[in-house]
């Protein structure tokens, strides 16, 4: 209850009666100026995107200058330009020829030595030629056996035309026989005629006749079995074993020859694996002799499927040791193989068995005069063509 001392401000305030409304909304809370501009943090990004991208270019243009005003290294030089790069090695067109003589057995001289330059035909290393001297011995034996076969056939043929000569006359007698006993018996049928003889006499010239007969039949007979006999087949069989064995004469002279490996073609031996006192057998693991024909190099460059269509004949081809980055050798591209295949195996490389191998297309690159060429088998970087 109030009273009259109590100030008026503290007095309760009854307010007047009001109608039935809704509430008044709270009043908005006030935004702030980020909130008003909400693309200035993305401009804030750009503007640090820029600014950095600015400071890459301006240090890469700096780098790129410097190196520039520096000479490159050789190793920088090489293929800076190619349009592809590839491996490869170091080969002549015909291949490396692996030599080994066809007849085994004790070495018994080697004539040449590695590094040696050789003619076509050139005597390498010489076979122990007793055992082939022993078999033309042999050989040459069984020629006279069989021309004595020969002679004892070409005799049968002698002694068939006497014997054929022999029974042509036994039939002549028999048949002589037979027409003088025909006679005899036709003169007894006229004596018969006129009661002059008996049927006795005449029975026993009938029988006669059959028998002569008969034996001319009989050697008739005999004449065609010895004509039969046809010596002619023995003599040609004869012949046939003449001439096989003067076939293995000249067999066993063929060996004798191949005792002495010779140059296939002229080059340099490259590898002696024998020795004097060495045996030849069909076990060796590795070619007696290594020799590389005296032909122009090249190199036979190994290239992927999917960078085949780029490379054309003709093309430059700049050539560099894989180990050695001082030398660098000139070539053109000669051709292109027309299949692709799996790297090629050399004698040193390890044969695949699995059939994984990637196929390759081979193209062989004709190298420039040198001073100094590259080695054969020797591995190497090559650089086709331009950009």
């Amino acid at each position: 209850m109030s009273t009259a001392s109590e100030p008026i401000a503290a007095r309760p305030r009854v307010a007047p009666p009001r109608l039935n409304l809704l509430p008044e909304p709270p009043p908005a809370p006030k935004r702030s100026l980020w909130s008003r501009l909400p693309w200035l943090p993305g401009v804030a990004v750009l503007a640090v995107t820029l600014l950095s991208a600015s400071k890459l270019m301006n240090s890469g243009s700096g780098d790129s200058s410097r190196d520039s005003a520096a000479p490159p290294p050789v190793a920088t030089e090489f293929g800076a330009t190619a349009a592809l790069m590839c491996h490869g090695s170091v080969d002549v067109e015909s291949k490396v020829l692996e030599l080994a003589p066809t007849q085994m057995g004790e070495i018994v001289a080697v004539l040449v030595s590695e590094g040696q330059q050789v003619k076509e035909g050139d005597p390498i290393l010489k076979i122990n030629e007793e055992p082939a001297r022993l078999a033309i011995a042999q050989a040459e034996t069984g020629v006279k056996a069989a021309e004595a076969l020969l002679a004892q056939a070409k005799q049968g043929i002698e002694q068939l035309q006497r014997s054929l000569e022999e029974q042509q006359s036994a039939i002549d007698a028999a048949q002589a026989q037979l027409s003088s006993a025909e006679s005899d018996f036709k003169r007894l049928e006229g004596l018969k005629a006129q009661n002059l003889t008996n049927e006795n006499e005449m029975n026993s010239k009938r029988s006669l006749v059959d028998a002569l007969r008969a034996k001319v039949a009989a050697e008739k007979t005999k004449y065609r079995k010895i004509q039969a006999l046809q010596p002619e087949d023995k003599i040609r069989e004869a012949q046939a074993g003449v001439d096989m064995a003067k076939a293995r004469v000249d067999a066993e002279k063929y060996k004798l020859e191949q005792c002495t490996l010779r140059a296939r073609t002229d080059g340099t031996i490259l590898r002696l694996n024998v020795a004097k006192g060495m045996l030849i057998t069909a076990q060796m693991r590795q070619p007696p002799v290594i020799l590389c024909p005296a032909e122009p190099r090249i190199v036979r460059a190994e290239i992927l499927p999917e960078f085949a269509l780029r490379v054309q004949p003709g093309m430059e081809a700049t050539i560099q040791d894989e180990a050695n980055v001082g030398t660098i050798w000139r070539g053109k591209v000669k051709r292109l193989a027309d299949a692709y295949l799996p790297k090629r195996v050399t004698g040193s490389d390890p044969i695949s068995v699995g059939g994984n191998d990637p196929l390759l297309l081979e193209c062989i690159v004709e190298l420039a005069p040198s001073s100094v060429p590259p080695r054969i088998g020797q591995r190497v970087r090559v650089a086709l063509g331009t950009k």
